[in-house]
Formats: C-alpha cells, sequence, structure tokens
C-alpha cells in the first residue's frame, strides 16, 4: 500500500474513532475538534465523513445542515 493510501486510511479510522467516542456531533463541531486536533482542513474532513457514512459505518441523523454524526452502534441513536 502506497504511504499516501496509508495515511489517508489512518486518518479516516481516526476520525472513525473519534465519532464513536463523541457521537452526535455536528459537521462544525467535528471540525473544531478533531479538525483542530489533526489540523486536516474541513474539506478534507468532509471527505472522510462520506467514505464513514457510504461504508455505512457512521450515520447521520437530523436535518440537512445540522446532521449529528454517529458511529452506527451507538446506543444514543435508540433513544429517540
Amino acid at each position: 500500500m502506497s504511504h499516501k493510501i496509508q495515511a489517508r486510511r489512518e486518518r479516516i479510522m481516526s476520525l472513525l474513532e473519534f465519532i464513536k467516542d463523541h457521537g452526535g456531533l455536528r459537521f462544525d463541531q467535528i471540525v473544531g475538534k478533531w479538525g483542530f486536533e489533526t489540523g486536516i482542513s474541513p474539506l478534507s474532513i468532509k471527505n472522510y465523513l462520506k467514505v464513514l457514512i457510504n461504508a455505512g459505518v457512521v450515520v447521520t441523523r437530523g436535518w440537512y445542515g445540522e446532521e449529528e454524526y454517529y458511529y452506527k452502534d451507538d446506543p444514543k441513536l435508540n433513544n429517540s
């Protein structure tokens, strides 16, 4: 696996772990917390979230622009 692909994979997995630990955050909150910690741009974070959503491991809840991001097995999803 090339270095660039491996680095991208590690960033995506790091974002997944962050969402597992902090489920229910909106995009701007994810950028503010995880993006600030890692120095990753909001555009890259948006693309990583798309990858995780398309893979089925992250789900959203809420209205467009106010979506909250959750890990697929997050117990908070059952409290609606």
